[in-house]
């Protein structure tokens, strides 16, 4: 089993971050990917500053020990700002600067790489970036790790629609990779399998659409429980805490 990490997506003010913490500490492998976006703050996928301090709070109680691991995904205009150089970390929500990884939502719109954009991403090097592999903007990964930054792909040929796709890709030999589109509680275990036949090397998986409420309103923790439940019996007993 090469599966070594599960991205949970779309955390907001509606989900108790201390059942995040009691479900990071059951599952180890878990990272929850929360989506920054200056348009939408405090909006359903897009939680509220006073939340994420909040969460910040909980994954580092001590400044020191990490009890989460984080990604934030930045979206929107952040986003174009960092392709013409106008990107300020200072103005992002204090979960950017603590998370282990950020990735840069292109969302299948088409990005031209500049020295701006690698020069804003330099102020933080000692994160991993993670590119959408869409079809669209795959040359930005090569263009990130050209210029020495530790890079991984999401092979998401959807652009974030969340549709599962009639078949995974092989990855990229270059960098690490993690695969998302469709999956959810109910096919996790099937397209994991699907996944391995592929991919002959560690890589995570993501999800957001399938792990929420079916209103749309917040993520569903049951859900989640379920997926995270289902890829430790895969990842047991390396993968679980006691």
């Amino acid at each position: 089993m090469r599966l070594d990490r599960v991205t949970i997506t779309g955390a907001d003010d509606s989900t108790d971050i201390a059942e995040m913490v009691d479900l990071s500490k059951r599952y180890p492998f878990v990272e929850w990917g929360i989506l920054v976006s200056r348009r939408h703050e405090g909006s359903p996928r897009f939680p509220s500053r006073k939340w994420m301090v909040a969460l910040v709070e909980a994954a580092m109680p001590d400044k020191e020990t990490e009890l989460l691991n984080l990604s934030t995904h930045i979206c929107g205009a952040w986003v174009r700002e960092m392709f013409v150089g106008k990107m300020d970390w200072t103005a992002l929500p204090m979960v950017a600067s603590v998370s282990q990884r950020v990735q840069i939502n292109t969302h299948a719109e088409e990005h031209v790489s500049t020295r701006r954009m690698m020069d804003a991403l330099e102020q933080r090097s000692e994160a991993q970036f993670i590119f959408q592999w869409d079809g669209v903007n795959d040359h930005l990964i090569y263009a990130a790790k050209a210029c020495g930054l530790n890079v991984a792909a999401l092979f998401d040929t959807s652009g974030g629609a969340g549709v599962l796709p009639e078949k995974w890709i092989a990855p990229a030999d270059e960098f690490p990779c993690g695969y998302a589109g469709g999956l959810g509680p109910d096919n996790v275990l099937a397209q994991i399998a699907k996944i391995e036949a592929v991919c002959a090397k560690p890589y995570w998986i993501d999800m957001e659409r399938r792990v929420r409420t079916e209103d749309d309103s917040a993520l569903d923790m049951g859900a989640v429980r379920s997926v995270l439940e289902q890829a430790g019996g895969l990842l047991a007993p390396r993968a679980i805490s006691a």
